[in-house]
């Protein structure tokens, strides 16, 4: 046995304490729903950078540089990943990147 669980089962806690713990921990799992309607092209610039992330209910489509080369992207996504939902999450919360919707 690792002995790292704090948990009701090994006897660590109380179980309403590990139930309160475990509530927490799994409501910081959740996801939010995708907040624009259908893909977006999020603009990433720097000082000789300009670049349009397409993006789609959390899924990195590709990387254009123009908003005719975004509408045209036939990108598909891979499948979910949580690392790159995070990212994408912070930039468009942040309202740092322009955000140009494209439509479904």
């Amino acid at each position: 046995m690792l002995k790292r669980c704090a948990g009701a089962w090994s006897g660590g806690e109380p179980p309403d304490e590990h139930e309160e713990r475990l509530r927490a921990a799994l409501i910081r799992l959740e996801l939010s729903t995708w907040p624009l309607h259908g893909r977006i092209a999020l603009e990433e610039k720097g000082e000789n950078l300009r670049q349009l992330h397409v993006l789609d209910a959390w899924h990195y489509l590709g990387t254009v540089t123009t908003l005719t080369a975004a509408r045209k992207l036939k990108g598909e996504p891979l499948g979910f990943d949580r690392d790159s939902y995070r990212i994408i999450r912070a930039a468009i919360e942040s309202g740092l990147h322009a955000i140009t919707v494209l439509g479904s």
